[in-house]
């Protein structure tokens, strides 16, 4: 299987302000949602661009994840299964 597009892409920022400016002002893309001090989503083409800041997050539906970084710098997501239903 030959994947023929990205859904959506996830970075992690440590200022939501100035991501928002950047990612309208300077690269024009359309935000679609915004949670002050949690996360900001942009329309980019076909996919969703998902800006988070890395934090220990209770979810409105219940739940929670908690963020950290691996020796690598990568950024890991625990998370409870009830944030998907599960």
């Amino acid at each position: 299987m030959t994947p023929s597009a990205i859904l959506e892409s996830a970075l992690y920022v440590t200022d939501l302000d100035a991501a928002e400016k950047f990612y309208t002002d300077v690269l024009g893309l359309d935000l679609l949602g915004k949670v002050d001090g949690r996360h900001l989503f942009f329309r980019c083409g076909d996919g969703v661009l998902l800006i988070f800041i890395e934090s220990d997050f209770e979810w409105p539906q219940g739940g929670r994840s908690i963020y950290i970084r691996d020796p690598s710098g990568n950024s890991i997501e625990f998370a409870e299964p009830r944030i998907w239903g599960l």
